[in-house]
């Protein structure tokens, strides 16, 4: 769990966060499970790219609101182990709130050092198997932050042969439905209702 692991890497006890750089190889300790990386941009956008099985990579960007209830969705839908945020790209109160967040759901937040060796651009291009699925984000400065940020954690252009491996698509929240508490009742969709955690008196999936 979180707290073994934690243990092991000397982070200190129950404290989840772990302070990094893309060549620490922490990811490789971690459970199996998607990895995010997240982007803060003006007026409550914020953006992500998400590394959702070993041949796709998932991005969105949204407008999220004061409690990050956008992103919290999106979190629990991919199930997302473990968030990581470039240095110095949010102010302290949003990374208080992302973090919060993070420890509710279980996920590990690292913070990484982003290098400036490739634009979000070139990964793009780099990554994707088909330029067309480049094209649809190239245009985006905080996605292909999101992006580069990802790719330079993961290591994902480590060797030639990852070049154009991926598959890049764009995360369509709308596929998913949000249940608050008395529509869990009424559809009695948990029998045992009581044992049943909600999250801000929410089920999504």
């Amino acid at each position: 769990n979180h707290s073994d692991l934690d243990d092991f890497i000397g982070t200190g006890e129950g404290d989840s966060i772990l302070d990094g750089d893309s060549e620490s190889g922490i990811s490789q300790l971690l459970p199996m499970g998607v990895v995010m990386a997240v982007c803060f941009g003006q007026s409550d956008m914020i953006a992500g790219a998400a590394l959702y099985s070993q041949q796709e990579i998932k991005l969105f960007k949204v407008q999220d609101t004061v409690d990050l209830t956008v992103l919290e969705s999106i979190l629990v839908q991919l199930g997302v182990k473990e968030v990581i945020i470039p240095h110095k790209q949010a102010d302290d109160t949003k990374l208080a709130r992302l973090i919060g967040l993070c420890k509710a759901l279980g996920c590990v937040v690292t913070f990484v050092r982003q290098k400036a060796t490739d634009s979000g651009q070139d990964v793009a291009f780099k990554l994707a198997r088909e330029s067309a699925d480049a094209h649809q984000f190239n245009n985006d400065h905080l996605l292909t932050s999101a992006l580069a940020s990802l790719s330079d954690y993961m290591r994902l252009l480590s060797r030639e042969s990852d070049f154009h491996s991926y598959r890049l698509s764009a995360h369509q929240s709308t596929l998913y439905m949000r249940l608050d508490e008395s529509a869990l009742r009424n559809l009695n969709l948990f029998p045992n209702h009581a044992a049943v955690t909600v999250s801000q008196g929410a089920v999504r999936g």
